[in-house]
């Protein structure tokens, strides 16, 4: 541990005389005056000197001096990191003093004395990539602008970042604006400058694809007069994307600009379309123009057949384009292949309501098989169906899909249901014939009974569609019902005098069949012997059958 004796010069009466700013400015500039000039002397127990061995005398020494010492010790890592430090405080501190005030002389004549060269040693020497980033931020705020564009153009010489020449020529313009010597000052220059290099630093990208084009828009602007090169009018030049945002930035609503947005549309990706509306938006400026490209239903059709095409901000321009979105969605509907996607087109399509009737009625002729399904699909869920709209042309379809939710239609509606039950019920497709005698259940056309029984004889062969028929017949008792019933609970059986009526072999159809017997035939004579059998069983499922309980109320 090395100690270091305080130098007298540097104490001061906590009491004096000047303001706590310029006391800060005094005491920082200090610091820089002995961390630049200070040769420290271990053997000696005293006090500070200059290199030539005469005292250091602070309150005579210049800026210049300053400079001069720096520029001496370039290539001193350590000496640079921590003068670069003091340099960056005094700029900080001595910019809300007056200009009489000695220290604030002081410290611009340091900054009029350091050029850009011995700025950038200092920073190579004395700072890592991230900290020189640091440093440029952190002096943009306070420092000279004319010092704030030396440390810009010296970071991204050492961090390799591309900086445009132009730009920083328009820049310097720029500081022209805020230096009195030069000219008159231009409201609010200084701050645009500054804000200008912070938000430069904290976007820049070696990578950035668009250097080539924002250099040449650069040029462009700087050029005197706006005089083109070759007669030419710049907008290739600068690239479709710097025209738009121009043009958004200005205000304009003019050909050449709209023109730009819908090739910008075509070379980013939504979300960067969209970055450009937030942007836009926080920085108060007209967005109609992005959103009339980005809402263009040419555009979104696009996007919705592009499956790879993430679904959240395509959300975001179906909510802005409102109604003029349904036409894409259909559209998409149409060409979809993966079923999640299909299914998020439904609900968004859905969500249209009734309007989306007529459309689709009109969109259905002609169109294949797995399209005609999903747009009868939707049409269930309307509340109420184009009156002019006949699905009965379509449950006659060859394919079971597109005649099943054709169907549908016509359960749904009380003017067809009762003979598209009936109709259905003999469809060769078992999943259409189990809808139909569902919907059954809850009202069962009195012709459909006499069906259900030739169909019982043969075409039924699934156990369901079996159980859900003798159901059925109970639903609509009839003279022919109660004798197939009959038939199939109990049969002749035997030899000679010991031939007899005896149940079948138990079963969920037989048990079906006795449930039905005791609910809608108890009083006639030959179903009153069979349910008499069945009481006298010992399964307890046949004899709670034989009482009208179905296996299903057991449990």
């Amino acid at each position: 541990v090395a100690l270091e004796p305080l130098p007298l010069d540097q104490l001061e009466l906590g009491e004096g005389s000047g303001r706590p700013a310029e006391r800060q400015a005094e005491k920082v500039w200090r610091g820089l005056v002995h961390a630049a000039l200070l040769l420290a002397q271990e053997s000696s127990g005293g006090g500070s000197t200059t290199a030539d061995g005469k005292p250091i005398e602070v309150d005579s020494v210049s800026g210049a001096q300053i400079a001069n010492a720096i520029k001496s010790r370039r290539n001193d890592k350590a000496y640079n990191r921590e003068v670069l430090d003091w340099v960056i405080q005094a700029g900080e501190k001595v910019r809300g003093l007056d200009q009489s005030s000695r220290v604030r002389q002081a410290v611009d004549g340091l900054f009029a004395a350091l050029d850009r060269a011995t700025l950038g040693d200092m920073m190579n020497v004395g700072a890592t990539a991230e900290e020189r980033k640091a440093i440029v931020r952190r002096g943009a705020r306070s420092l000279p602008v004319k010092t704030v564009l030396d440390l810009l153009d010296a970071a991204a010489t050492l961090s390799e970042k591309i900086m445009s020449h132009t730009l920083l020529r328009l820049l310097g313009k720029l500081a022209g604006h805020v230096d009195t010597a030069r000219g008159p000052i231009v409201v609010g220059a200084e701050d645009v400058l500054r804000d200008s290099v912070r938000q430069l630093v904290g976007e820049w990208d070696e990578e950035d694809p668009s250097a080539h084009s924002h250099r040449d828009l650069l040029a462009l602007l700087a050029r005197p007069g706006g005089v083109s090169r070759g007669g030419a009018s710049g907008k290739a030049e600068a690239g479709s994307l710097r025209v738009a945002q121009m043009g958004l930035e200005l205000g304009v609503d003019t050909a050449e600009r709209n023109q730009a947005l819908v090739n910008v549309r075509g070379q980013i990706r939504l979300v960067e379309m969209l970055d450009l509306i937030d942007r836009g938006s926080a920085a108060r400026i007209s967005v109609d123009g992005i959103w009339k490209v980005v809402g263009d239903p040419t555009y979104l059709s696009g996007l919705l057949l592009d499956e790879a095409q993430d679904v959240v901000p395509v959300e975001r321009v179906l909510e802005h384009m409102g109604h003029d979105a349904l036409n894409p969605l259909l559209e998409a509907l149409e060409a979809a292949e993966g079923a999640s996607r299909r299914r998020w087109l439904l609900r968004r399509i859905q969500e249209f309501g009734d309007v989306t009737g007529p459309r689709i009625v009109a969109r259905l002729p002609g169109k294949p098989w797995f399209v005609q399904r999903n747009l009868l699909n939707l049409l269930g869920t309307l509340h109420s169906i184009p009156p002019q709209f006949r699905p009965e042309e379509y449950a006659a379809h060859d394919d079971s899909r597109v005649r099943r939710e054709a169907y549908k239609l016509l359960f749904a509606n009380p003017e067809s249901r009762s003979d598209a039950v009936v109709r259905a019920a003999g469809d060769q497709d078992t999943g259409i014939v189990r809808l139909a005698l569902s919907a059954a259940l809850e009202q069962c056309p009195q012709e459909l009974t006499a069906r259900l029984l030739e169909y019982l004889g043969g075409r039924y062969r699934d156990q369901d569609i079996r159980l859900l028929a003798i159901r059925l017949i109970g639903k609509r008792p009839t003279t022919g019902g109660r004798d197939w019933l009959l038939r199939r609970v109990a049969s002749q059986r035997g030899w000679g005098p010991f031939r007899r009526l005896r149940l079948e072999h138990k079963s969920p159809e037989v048990i079906a069949v006795l449930v039905v017997l005791r609910q809608q035939f108890a009083d006639h004579a030959g179903a009153a012997s069979v349910l008499r059998m069945a009481e006298a069983s010992k399964d307890t499922e046949i004899r709670a059958a034989s009482r009208g309980v179905s296996p299903g109320a057991l449990g």
